[in-house]
C-alpha cells in the first residue's frame, strides 16, 4: 500500500513521513520540552530552602518532586494516547484511499 497519498505537486493527501515527523516533533515539545521545564526547580528549591528548614521542608521538597513525577508520568500517558491515535486516523485514511480506488461490486 503506498503511505503516501498525493498526485504531483498537490498539496493536499497525507503522508506517512509527514505524520511521523509531527509525532516525533510533538513527542520532543511535549515530553522533553515541557517535562525539562516542570523539572527546572532549582531557583524555587534554593529559595525554599533559604526561608523553610527541617523536616516541613525536606516533607514539601519531597512531595513537590513526587508531584512533577506524577505530572510527568500523565503527561507521558497523554502523548501516547494521542500517538495512539493520531496512528488510528491515519490508518483510516490509508484504508479510505485505498477503498477510493478499487471497484465496488
Amino acid at each position: 500500500m503506498n503511505y503516501n497519498i498525493g498526485i504531483g505537486d498537490m498539496t493536499t493527501g497525507i503522508d506517512k513521513d509527514g505524520m511521523d515527523k509531527y509525532i516525533e516533533n510533538l513527542r520532543l515539545n511535549l515530553l522533553e520540552e515541557v517535562q525539562k521545564t516542570i523539572n527546572d526547580v532549582t531557583e524555587i528549591e534554593n529559595v525554599i530552602k533559604a526561608g523553610w528548614q527541617g523536616v516541613a521542608c525536606e516533607n514539601f521538597l519531597k512531595n513537590f518532586a513526587t508531584a512533577r513525577e506524577k505530572i510527568c508520568d500523565d503527561l507521558s500517558n497523554e502523548f501516547e494516547d494521542v500517538k495512539n491515535r493520531l496512528s488510528e486516523l491515519q490508518a483510516n485514511y490509508f484504508v479510505q484511499d485505498e477503498n477510493m480506488v478499487n471497484i465496488e461490486n
